[in-house]
């Protein structure tokens, strides 16, 4: 594509949207309130000593390495340096051409700025000279990418990096790889065990539920998405409301939730991490008994558990991956040596972001095996489109004709005991699910 292809309107359309999407878009699990420190680090990692008769395979990627969100940043990156060291100990990828790759990993720290990152992925591609690129963590951090992506018609891999499809498929789906869910389709998991299992097993009410979400572009693409599936399933939604996000009084929404007729049984929220802290304290000060309730993403953390205390248990969470949900793999490292490997490498246990990050590698891999052509870019993302599909250890990935992700689900989490249990999907389960919750007075 000529650079002319790329005019100033279009530019500004990316790049706005990358300061817009909101700090949040990635995941939505309020990683900022995480108050452990990154390890030290370089900027770029020694090159690797190439063996003979192997060609070598550059990938370049940015991540904030300092600053508020260098927790995200260092542990997706941790996954894919891992990645990096076990496919080289391997003896390398053995491409469809014929050819066996070493690969080596080139990033920069972005400081979690759009604009570090727009510029550190034409240095990567212009001065360093990768053959591919691995997204940065955020949808705003992620759609910096896109006018250097498509300028240099370059095929980029996203990994925690996450936006609405429906706004940007079209456009730019020669371009760009999901690896992880969308959050567009953050709350489907909960409706399916909503209509799949609790109504016809435990509980026929549970079909009248409430949804309220943020306004922002991440937590309205999350509740918007999750109204449309709602219908979709034939769930009943009796409440829904957008509230502005940063709110901190929700009284006046959850006070239509518990005057509701039918009675509302279910709540699901499009939120972070601070929703998630304020709908569950004016719950409980409201006294609004609901059978079930998901106050946003950031019940994914322990932060929130001990925000909420003694409140936490029987509340669900959603989350990309955790420790202990284990898939049939029919490719790469099972769950149990992916654990042993990374806490054997970093000293802890590896949480979602660093799945996704090696689940990039992963992707990558299988569509340098399959595609004879495997330098070149447009050869590649066909041959992901058309032929990469397996199951690892981070789940089911496939990708539909656009890039986006539909073969990996959320799965559903629910606080027992201190502990996230998995309730659903059954095939991944190790817990029943708790319900109904206990009434406030009760606890």
């Amino acid at each position: 594509m000529s650079e002319d292809k790329i005019n100033r309107r279009k530019y500004l359309k990316y790049a706005g949207a990358a300061v817009a999407v909101g700090a949040i878009a990635a995941a939505g699990y309020g990683i900022s309130q995480y108050s452990q420190q990154p390890a030290p680090t370089t900027t770029t990692p020694g090159p690797t000593t190439p063996t003979t008769g192997k060609k070598k395979l550059k990938i370049g990627t940015t991540k904030p390495l300092t600053g508020a969100e260098a927790i995200l940043g260092r542990n997706e990156l941790n996954g894919t340096l891992l990645w990096e060291k076990m496919v080289n100990e391997a003896g390398g990828i053995k491409a469809g051409d014929g050819n066996t790759y070493e690969v080596e990993m080139v990033y920069y720290n972005d400081e979690n700025l759009p604009e570090n990152v727009g510029r550190f992925f034409e240095k990567l591609i212009v001065e360093d000279k990768v053959n591919y690129l691995f997204g940065p963590i955020y949808g705003p951090l992620g759609m910096a990418t896109v006018p250097v992506v498509m300028r240099y018609e370059q095929l980029e891999f996203y990994g925690t990096a996450s936006y609405d499809p429906n706004q940007w498929q079209d456009e730019f789906g020669e371009y760009v790889v999901h690896v992880c869910t969308n959050g567009n389709a953050y709350l489907r998991s909960m409706m399916d065990m909503i209509m799949d299992y609790i109504v016809p097993e435990l509980d026929p009410d549970a079909k009248n539920i409430a949804i309220i979400h943020g306004d922002d572009i991440f937590r309205n693409t999350a509740g918007v998405g999750g109204m449309e599936y709602a219908k979709e399933k034939g769930v009943n939604v009796v409440v829904y409301e957008k509230y502005h996000t940063g709110a901190t009084d929700l009284s006046p929404i959850l006070s239509k939730i518990k005057a509701a007729k039918p009675d509302v049984t279910i709540l699901l929220t499009g939120g972070a991490y601070q929703d998630a802290i304020l709908i569950t304290k004016q719950l409980k000060e409201l006294d609004i008994n609901l059978k079930l309730f998901f106050p946003g993403t950031g019940t994914v953390t322990h932060e929130w558990y001990d925000a909420v205390q003694p409140y936490g248990d029987y509340v669900l969470t959603i989350t990309q991956w955790e420790p202990g949900v284990k898939y049939p793999v029919n490719y790469g490292p099972s769950h149990d040596e992916y654990i042993s490997r990374y806490t054997q490498e970093y000293g802890q246990e590896p949480e979602y972001a660093s799945a996704i990050g090696y689940t990039q590698g992963l992707a990558l891999q299988m569509a340098m095996e399959k595609c004879p052509d495997p330098l070149n870019p447009r050869a590649l993302r066909e041959t992901v489109r058309k032929e990469v599909e397996f199951i690892g250890f981070y789940g089911h990935f496939k990708t539909d004709e656009h890039g986006i992700q539909i073969g990996h689900k959320v799965v559903v989490m629910q606080w027992q005991n201190g502990k996230k249990m998995c309730v659903w999907p059954p095939q991944v389960a190790n817990s029943e699910l708790l319900y109904p919750m206990p009434k406030w007075s009760e606890r």
